[in-house]
């Protein structure tokens, strides 16, 4: 799956911590992949610094329907890097950011697109990324604030196939989460 952080979009704050527990792995494939935002940031500060702007600007996420209140309207505003105090944060799901534009009525510029698709590129790069395959009973958490995560190709094997329960965790001295 591509890279991205979950967005936890029906809680006041996306989640701080995400654990990936594994009730069955695959037959082959389906590696978790990770790249952290620093990683990423210095990539684009080396080869592309002509597009940060792009990263720190304020684009429209739209959310899944069943996972926003009606009354937060159909889209959630953040950038894709921000720094929190010495903490560089990243908000990414390409997949809701273009559909997110659309639906606020602010489509993508040629510009944003480039900008997007270098980003998809470099948080691709197998070199750039850390990766570790589940086995059943293992689990990996990771900071959702810091790091993006995937999911490589897998074939699903045995009857019921690859299986993870996601879990989300808040930081409680940062503010009140749910």
């Amino acid at each position: 799956s591509a890279k991205h952080s979950d967005n936890g979009c029906l809680e006041p704050r996306p989640p701080c911590y995400l654990g990936l527990y594994c009730y069955q792995s695959s037959a082959s494939g389906g590696e978790n992949t990770i790249i952290s935002a620093q990683t990423i940031l210095q990539t684009i500060i080396k080869e592309r610094p002509d597009l940060l702007p792009f990263y720190f600007d304020t684009y429209h996420f739209r959310a899944p329907q069943s996972h926003v209140w009606p009354s937060r309207g159909p889209t959630v505003e953040k950038p894709i890097f921000e720094f929190r105090g010495d903490e560089l944060l990243v908000h990414y799901a390409r997949v809701m950011i273009t559909p997110g534009m659309e639906l606020a009525r602010h489509p993508l510029s040629q510009a944003q697109i480039e900008a997007l698709d270098y980003l998809d590129e470099v948080i691709e790069r197998p070199e750039l990324n850390f990766q570790t395959l589940l086995h059943a009973g293992e689990m990996l958490v990771l900071n959702n604030l810091t790091f993006l995560h995937g999911r490589e190709a897998f074939s699903p094997g045995s009857v019921g196939g690859r299986n993870l329960k996601r879990y989300w965790m808040w930081r409680r001295h940062i503010g009140p989460g749910t």
